[in-house]
C-alpha cells in the first residue's frame, strides 16, 4: 500500500491505496473509447433503479475488469482491511458509474458486514460534472441527544461528512454509518 491510513473514528481514508488503480482506470477509458463501437464487453451494466432511494449503473468489478490486474487489488484491498480493519474479507464488489440524475439516497449496506468501503477511480480533477461525493452520516448523530445543546447547528454538514472520490482513494466506514453518493449533476464525461 502507497498511502497511509487517516481515521476518523469510524471513518478511513487512504490516497494512493493501488498501484492498480491506473491500470484499472486504463481499462475502464479502453472500453470506452469509441463511442460508437457496439462490442459485447460494453454491454455489461445494470441500470439499478428504486426510485427515491439507487439509481446507478453497476457491473461485478471482477467480470469487467482484466484478471490478473483484479485479483492483485482485490488481495490488497483484503490484506489492508484484515491489517487495518480486522476484516477477514470483503463482499464482492461492483462497479458502479453515475451519470446525469444518478444518485444514492442514505443507506447501509448491512448484509456484507461491518465495514463498507468506496475505492475511486473518478479523475476527481478538472472533472466536468458536480455531485458524486459520498455522504457518510457522522458519528455524533448517533448519540445526538448524549450531548444535546440546543444552541448546537443541526444542518447538513453538522449531520454528513462529505468524501470526495479522488483518484486511488479508498474511504472506508464502520456501521451503523448510513452513506450516500451524492446526486451527479452534469453529465459525466470519459476523457482519454
Amino acid at each position: 500500500m502507497l498511502g497511509s491510513a487517516r481515521l476518523v473514528r469510524s471513518l478511513a481514508i487512504v490516497d494512493r491505496f493501488a498501484p492498480e488503480g491506473r491500470a484499472l482506470r486504463a481499462h475502464l477509458d479502453a472500453r470506452f473509447a469509441d463511442p460508437r463501437a457496439a462490442s459485447p464487453d460494453r454491454f455489461v451494466w445494470d441500470f439499478w433503479h428504486q426510485p427515491g432511494q439507487y439509481t446507478a449503473l453497476r457491473t461485478p468489478a471482477w467480470t469487467f475488469f482484466p484478471r490478473e490486474v483484479y485479483e492483485r487489488f482485490h488481495s490488497r484491498l483484503v490484506s489492508w482491511g484484515r491489517r487495518t480493519l480486522g476484516c477477514h474479507d470483503v463482499s464482492p464488489p461492483w462497479l458502479s458509474v453515475y451519470v446525469e440524475g444518478c444518485g444514492q439516497e442514505l443507506h447501509g449496506d448491512l448484509p456484507h458486514g461491518p465495514w463498507a468501503f468506496v475505492y475511486s477511480l473518478t479523475r476527481w480533477k478538472g472533472r466536468r460534472f458536480q455531485g458524486g461525493e459520498t455522504e457518510i452520516l457522522r458519528d455524533e448523530v448517533l448519540d445526538w441527544w448524549g450531548a444535546f445543546r440546543s444552541t448546537r447547528k443541526a444542518e447538513r454538514p453538522e449531520l454528513l461528512r462529505v468524501v470526495e472520490p479522488r483518484f486511488d482513494q479508498l474511504a472506508a466506514w464502520r456501521f451503523p454509518r448510513r452513506r450516500a453518493p451524492s446526486r451527479v449533476t452534469l453529465p459525466l464525461v470519459f476523457e482519454r
